[in-house]
């Protein structure tokens, strides 16, 4: 009988492993795809910040009030895959370059 009860126990433990394993390597992935598509935006557009809140599920951007916020949302939800879409809001804001570079050097 005790055999038995080592045994599930072991195969519990076991597939928990496996299983935390197998769920923490496709978080990293997530992310690693999500900072993809942050970069190529940045690299296309007047971003200012950028933030991909995992816990929360949001892909946050601010870009510049010189910038179309419906094209900037376009393009990145052209690049999120379907689960992203799914998974994932995001929230883009318009942020004023000048305000910003004031903030900045007046902190220094």
């Amino acid at each position: 009988m005790k055999k038995i009860i080592f045994i599930c126990l072991g195969v519990v433990i076991i597939s928990s492993v496996i299983y935390l394993n197998i769920s923490s390597a496709s978080l990293k992935s997530d992310e690693d795809h999500l900072s993809d598509i942050v970069d190529l935006t940045w690299e296309k557009y007047d971003v200012l910040a950028s933030s991909i809140l995992i816990d929360s599920s949001v892909l946050f951007l601010e870009i510049s009030d010189t910038e179309s916020k419906i094209e900037v949302e376009e393009f990145v939800k052209d690049k999120l895959v379907e689960r992203d879409v799914k998974t994932y809001s995001t929230e883009i804001l318009l942020g004023n370059v000048e305000e910003k570079e004031k903030l900045v050097s007046n902190s220094k």
